[in-house]
């Protein structure tokens, strides 16, 4: 899920766990 953080690291907030 690199690639998913990668394009949503506005939302790595909530994607922190990353």
């Amino acid at each position: 899920r690199r690639m998913k953080m990668k394009k949503m690291n506005k939302d790595r907030s909530k994607d922190s766990h990353c």
